[in-house]
């Protein structure tokens, strides 16, 4: 074996003077945060989703609040109509 070379087979476990080389990872937080700015701009379209969607779903709640308002109105009118009248 003394012909082969094993810096092929393993090229990241030393360096040239013997000295082993570690992969340094970051700590988890770190990793966390950058993978937010890295992929954040994924979460765009879901959250202007959501909003959009979660607007509509209260439709009939403001169709029925616009329809006592215009209740509300009318009723006021006549009242004041009535007391002008008299």
């Amino acid at each position: 074996m003394s012909d082969s070379n094993w810096t092929l087979r393993f090229p990241r476990t030393t360096r040239c003077d013997g000295h082993a080389i570690y992969y340094y990872r970051q700590p988890l937080l770190k990793r966390f945060f950058y993978g937010c700015i890295r992929h954040g701009w994924l979460l765009v379209p879901v959250v202007l989703a959501v909003i959009v969607l979660a607007g509509c779903v209260d439709m009939a709640s403001e169709e029925n609040t616009a329809a006592s308002l215009r209740d509300a109105v009318a009723q006021a009118r006549s009242e004041s109509w009535a007391i002008s009248q008299k």
